[in-house]
């Protein structure tokens, strides 16, 4: 199943999950075909783009526009929406995410993931003393690098405590630390519903730059 992005753009609202399918080794750590997810942003004031914020290998935190990333991988790209979820919250922590661009990608973290997915890594990681408290939910600190998977939950959390809401009155992934959230762990979450599916640019309707942004 295909969606045209055109049709549905408009519908994406700022604090969705964006969820990149096709496998990798992400999505074999997290047993679940999702390989990268980002945050849906929009820029009213510049030109009113539809941005992804993400953190990606190679590139670590930035901004680009989703139109550029659905051509890239055409079908590939899902949109999830937060369960009833405060709109104050949802447009703060996309705001945040927005503003972490610059940011490093967690390379450790993916390993350490990897690691722990693994029973039998794990189980030879405790014998040396390897040991990460999942249960923390408290957001980790701003300069931290982040991967995908927890760049996005941790700016809801980040975005909770600024508003000085309660951390129960949304959270994706409860009782799970922002560092060890998959994309698999997301696109699970009964916290999210998907919304969109397949995302495409129509070639012959919107050529190159020439697609909504």
């Amino acid at each position: 199943m295909t969606t045209d992005y055109a049709n549905v753009r408009r519908r994406i609202e700022s604090g969705d999950l964006l969820v990149r399918r096709g496998g990798g080794l992400v999505g074999a750590v997290g047993r679940n075909p999702a390989r990268h997810v980002g945050m849906a942003v929009w820029r009213h004031a510049d030109q009113s783009s539809l941005q992804i914020a993400e953190s990606r290998e190679w590139y670590g935190s930035r901004n680009v526009s989703f139109s550029s990333q659905v051509r890239q991988a055409p079908g590939l790209w899902d949109v999830y929406r937060p369960r009833d979820c405060p709109l104050e919250l949802r447009e703060r922590a996309a705001t945040i995410a927005l503003n972490w661009a610059g940011k490093s990608y967690d390379y450790p973290g993916a390993v350490s993931i990897w690691i722990l997915e693994n029973p039998l890594l794990a189980h030879a990681a405790a014998r040396f003393g390897f040991y990460r408290d999942l249960t923390d939910t408290e957001p980790t600190p701003w300069d931290e690098a982040k991967k995908c998977s927890a760049m996005w939950p941790w700016a809801y959390r980040w975005a909770t405590r600024e508003l000085g809401l309660p951390p129960s009155v949304w959270d994706a992934v409860p009782n799970l630390n922002d560092r060890y959230i998959t994309p698999g762990d997301l696109v699970r979450s009964g916290a999210l519903a998907l919304v969109h599916r397949g995302l495409v640019i129509d070639a012959v309707r919107h050529p190159r730059g020439k697609e909504p942004r």
